[in-house]
């Protein structure tokens, strides 16, 4: 399947990210890249909670028929390292569609484990 990236969720990402964190703006790199699915460092225990739950389960079905229909989502957030920080449901909807390359929005910093 083919996505396009959703340009109008970049900016509101960023400054989400910088006003949930201690993170500044030149923490942030200007350019969204492309990264294949296989390639992410996740926290499992997060995957399991939201395999465990009906809200995610439900949250995850609308991502899906989102992407099915639109075609495009908002990237996802990875640390330097490529560890995960914001869209676990996005990154598990992908796993279910079969998407493989992700566009992520990286930060310079390293916040995983």
């Amino acid at each position: 399947m083919k996505y396009l990236l959703d340009e109008s969720a970049i900016q509101p990402l960023k400054e989400r990210v910088m006003m949930q964190s201690d993170l500044k703006s030149h923490q942030i790199y200007p350019n969204i890249v492309d990264l294949d699915i296989r390639d992410f460092t996740v926290n499992e225990s997060i995957i399991l909670n939201y395999c465990n739950d009906l809200e995610p389960k439900e949250h995850i079905d609308k991502i899906m028929n989102s992407f099915k229909e639109h075609k495009k989502f908002a990237p996802l957030i990875v640390d330097k390292n490529n560890y995960l920080v914001d869209g676990y449901h996005r990154y598990l909807a992908c796993l279910q569609l079969g998407i493989e390359i992700l566009p992520v929005l990286k930060l310079n910093v390293t916040l995983g484990k």
